[in-house]
Formats: structure tokens, C-alpha cells, sequence
């Protein structure tokens, strides 16, 4: 009897497993997934016929190929451009030369700056504001992706930008900013011959602010949030 009882439950113990496999191996995961990088919008379309395409934002779609064993999406398979991607039953998720991409069923919601108020008064600029993105390209990244940490002081028109890069001291510099019509502008801190390139301060809407400049023709923003300890 011992014998037949053990022999029964190993049976359904492979059963049991036979089960999960085939059900992993089945997992319907065609159709569409979102996802994100440096802010831009990403859209994984899986087909039913092993084909698939990938698009970014306003960028035209590529095609590509796709298999899953129940448990890793690999695409293009065989090629260079091969990438596997984990699948934990709600996400799929890959690194690719240091950075995270993960795919969810719903979109993702982009980060979309608040609008600049035109009102702001001097009094509401001062305190300690830390760096929490950082615009550029019509991408949004974090200062992190940098290995940098930057943060501003503000007293009335005095600015103490402080940036903190890996493996290095912090480097603070002291501005003076000039107030006009809601907003404060200030030579770039980091090159006193050069003072045709010019930081712009604005408050938002939400109680951020943002601090914009332009560098040989390209567009930069810092979008700075109340310092922690200040809240």
C-alpha cells in the first residue's frame, strides 16, 4: 500500500508539472506592450506569426522576429541584434548595454513638464531645489544616468549651484541671477568669459522649476524639485 501511495503521488507530481510547462510555454503573450526610455514612449507589438514590430515615439516602426519558451521572449534570434527579454507573468523586462527596459500591457505615462507661470514673485524662488530631470532632445532622463546629483540654493537673487559627479568632490559656484517679469537669468555658471550663454529660471505650475539654457544650439532644461529637507 505504502508502495502504490508513493508511486500515485509521484505521478501526480508529474503531472503537476507537465501542467505548469505546457501553461508556461503557452502564455498568450502577442499583442501589445508599452514601455519607456529616456521618456520617449516605446510600443513592442508581438504578432501571432513570430514577427513583431518596435516603435519610439513619433519613429518609424521596426520589424523583427519573436519566440518564447514560457518563461524569455527572445527577439531576433540568431542575429546581432538578439535580445532576451524576462517575462514574470505581467512584464517583460531586459538590460541592454546598462540600461532597464521593461514592458507592461498598459502604457506608460511620459513625463510632460508643467507650464511655466508667468506671475512667480523673487520670495517664491528662494531655498534648496534638487535636480529630478533633466530634458534634452525632446528626452527626459534622470540625473542619475549621469552619475550626477545637482541642486541650487537661492536667496533672493544669489544662486549656489552645487553638482556632485561619482568618485568626485562637489563643486559649488556662486551666481548672481538678475529678476525680470517672473523669471531669474543668470550667465553660465560653469564659464565666466563666455556670458552669452545664459540660464533661465521659471517657476511651474506644480510647484517645480525649471532651469533652461541653450549650448551650442542645443536645448537643455533641469526640472528642479523642493529639496527634501525643505519640505
Amino acid at each position: 500500500m505504502k508502495k502504490l501511495l508513493a508511486t500515485l503521488i509521484a505521478l501526480m507530481m508529474l503531472v503537476s508539472a507537465a501542467v505548469c510547462g505546457a501553461a508556461a510555454e503557452t502564455a498568450d503573450i502577442a499583442g501589445e506592450w508599452y514601455g519607456t526610455v529616456f521618456g520617449l514612449s516605446m510600443t513592442m507589438t508581438l504578432k501571432e506569426d513570430g514577427t513583431y514590430t518596435m516603435s519610439m515615439a513619433d519613429e518609424e516602426a521596426e520589424p523583427g522576429t519573436w519566440s518564447f519558451d514560457g518563461t524569455t521572449l527572445t527577439l531576433d534570434e540568431g542575429s546581432e541584434g538578439e535580445t532576451a527579454f524576462a517575462y514574470d507573468g505581467e512584464s517583460l523586462s531586459a538590460n541592454m548595454e546598462g540600461m532597464d527596459f521593461v514592458f507592461t500591457r498598459e502604457p506608460i505615462a511620459t513625463y510632460e513638464p508643467a507650464p511655466a507661470r508667468a506671475d512667480a514673485a523673487l520670495e517664491e524662488f528662494s531655498g534648496s531645489w534638487d535636480a529630478t530631470t533633466i530634458g534634452m532632445m525632446d528626452m527626459y532622463f534622470s540625473p542619475d544616468m549621469i552619475d550626477a546629483a545637482i541642486s541650487l540654493s537661492i536667496d533672493g537673487t544669489t544662486v549656489v549651484m552645487t553638482i556632485l559627479q561619482a568618485d568626485s568632490e562637489p563643486e559649488a559656484v556662486t551666481v548672481e541671477a538678475a529678476f525680470a517679469d517672473g523669471v531669474l537669468t543668470m550667465a553660465d555658471p560653469s564659464s565666466t568669459e563666455d556670458s552669452s550663454v545664459q540660464w533661465i529660471l521659471s517657476l511651474l505650475e506644480d510647484g517645480t522649476m525649471s532651469m533652461f539654457t541653450q549650448m551650442e544650439g542645443i536645448e537643455m532644461t533641469y526640472y528642479l524639485s523642493p529639496a527634501e529637507s525643505a519640505q
